[in-house]
């Protein structure tokens, strides 16, 4: 069963996507109208014809749009197999490409009334476009759930993260905190480091008073989530910690690997356009960030450290400060334009 905010999270991508579509379609019925009239060919009913293609073609590329969209969400949102899977990513494509939108199209030119002959031919065409992308999207939605499938009968048990309680989006604390111990035991004879990043929202208080509590987490929420999701996924794992904080834990980052990554998650933040209850929110982070071991010989010491450091960055919000180290250890210099008291 897919996540209650994954179709919202696909309408959002089919909206830049649908943008992207009427523009290529716009700019290629230019360049075909600039063609024919460079040979001569002007006569309305070759523009119409031109008109048509191009229709046709979005329909398909709609159908390969969606297709797109669904398989960069799946693993994004940990979409895992079950027997309704295939029928709910069918059910959202065919819902881009309804009979009806195709009709929409057979009678949004105004000059297709006076040109009987193309009427009945395009509707035909149309709907046949809609049923041959379908069926293509149709394998390639059975290949991917059987994918899944695969992937959860080989998984075993003790592989399975402990995800967040609420959202299911981000892992527990328990499970992060879990896995930079066992990433601390390989690393430590290698002499390696692990980054733990405290991320607080700023000014979220205020939002959730402005807004409410149900709203925020069914609007704003699950969209910061996936962001930092979206940043952490190849590189270590985050939690959520509170109702505005996150975790992240990166192995093998040292001090610069781990502040320039901060940087690029704190200007993702503050780039980022949320919405909530249909408005336009923008919000930033102050982030906190220490090192295993030069800044504690456990997580929960390390933890103190990036959270006392994510302190100072809420002093100015919207910034990134690296804790001082808890013994005479040098750590790299950071490029990140940090004060002296900052790092």
């Amino acid at each position: 069963m897919l996540p209650t905010n994954f179709n919202d999270r696909l309408n959002q991508m089919m909206g830049v996507k649908m943008e992207e579509i009427a523009q290529e379609t716009q700019e290629a019925f230019s360049k075909d109208s600039a063609e024919a009239a460079s040979r001569g060919l002007t006569h309305s009913g070759y523009t119409l014809r031109h008109s048509q293609q191009r229709r046709v073609q979005q329909i398909d590329k709609r159908v390969k749009a969606v297709l797109e969209c669904q398989k960069r969400l799946i693993p994004a949102m940990r979409v895992t197999f079950s027997e309704t899977l295939a029928s709910e990513l069918k059910t959202q494509s065919e819902a881009w490409v309804t009979p009806e939108l195709c009709e929409q199209s057979v009678q949004s030119d105004p000059n297709l009334g006076l040109m009987k002959d193309y009427k009945t031919g395009f509707r035909e065409e149309t709907l046949q476009a809609r049923n041959s992308a379908l069926r293509k999207a149709s394998i390639e939605i059975d290949l991917l759930v059987d994918e899944l499938r695969t992937q959860g009968n080989t998984q075993k048990p003790a592989q399975t993260k402990e995800m967040d309680q609420k959202f299911k989006i981000l892992l527990s604390p328990d499970q992060v905190k879990k896995d930079f111990n066992e990433w601390a035991e390989k690393l430590g004879p290698v002499k390696g480091y692990i980054a733990v990043l405290f991320v607080d929202l700023d000014n979220f208080k205020a939002l959730n008073t402005k807004y409410t509590e149900p709203r925020i987490d069914q609007d704003f929420l699950p969209d910061a989530m996936n962001l930092v999701e979206s940043f952490v996924r190849v590189r270590g794992e985050a939690a959520k910690y509170g109702g505005d904080e996150y975790v992240l834990i990166l192995p093998n980052h040292d001090a610069t690997d781990a502040v320039a990554f901060s940087e690029k998650l704190r200007r993702a933040f503050e780039q980022h356009k949320f919405v909530v209850a249909g408005d336009d929110v923008r919000i930033t982070v102050s982030i906190g960030v220490a090192l295993w071991p030069p800044h504690g010989s456990n997580y929960e010491e390390v933890l103190t450290k990036s959270s006392a450091a994510k302190q100072t960055a809420k002093a100015d919000r919207n910034k990134v400060v690296l804790a001082q180290a808890a013994s005479e250890q040098v750590l790299p210099l950071p490029k990140s334009g940090l004060s002296p008291a900052g790092q």
